[in-house]
């Protein structure tokens, strides 16, 4: 990733098109969220979403690079914490929503290891659905509602929240 200097974003990469997604979540819901995967979209809008109302925001993140983009943002109300397994975040805790979008393909496997853990759980790039194995994670869930108007997909699932008026 380099220094902020040296980042390049590339638009076509769809990096940003779970941003609708997460502004209606966090003006749906009040209690904390979860980030899991930091990025140079999400990090920034989630953590500014939260700041005027002292919503607790925690972010973690594998990636040594993208850590450090992160962690600009910890405050108070937003801690950012490096982790080397997704699978080791403890999912006792309660949010009002999950924000899965980490690096590697294993995202499927954190997904239904937070099912339990959210309202609601946020996935992005879902329509690469083997490559991420989101396959496993799908069929955990009671609702789903893809938001589909740009690839990749962003999808919500949930266990306790009808999704049919979400969108």
């Amino acid at each position: 990733m380099g220094t902020k200097n040296e980042l390049n974003i590339n638009i076509e990469m769809g990096w940003s098109t779970h941003m609708p997604v997460l502004i209606k979540l966090a003006n749906l819901t009040k209690g904390p969220i979860m980030e899991i995967g930091s990025g140079i979209y999400s990090t920034p809008l989630l953590h500014w979403l939260c700041v005027e109302t002292k919503r607790h925001l925690v972010t973690f993140e594998s990636d040594k690079d993208f850590i450090k983009l992160a962690k600009e943002y910890e405050s108070e109300d937003h801690r950012v914490q490096f982790v080397e397994d997704y699978l080791t975040i403890p999912n006792t805790d309660r949010y009002s929503f999950i924000f899965i979008d980490h690096s590697g393909h294993s995202r499927g496997k954190t997904v239904v290891h937070f099912k339990d853990s959210a309202d609601y759980i946020v996935i992005h790039d879902s329509n690469v659905v083997g490559k991420n194995m989101y396959q496993i994670a799908f069929p955990e869930f009671k609702y789903r509602k893809d938001y589909n108007l740009f690839i990749p997909w962003t999808t919500v699932v949930s266990n306790t929240r009808n999704l049919d008026n979400l969108w």
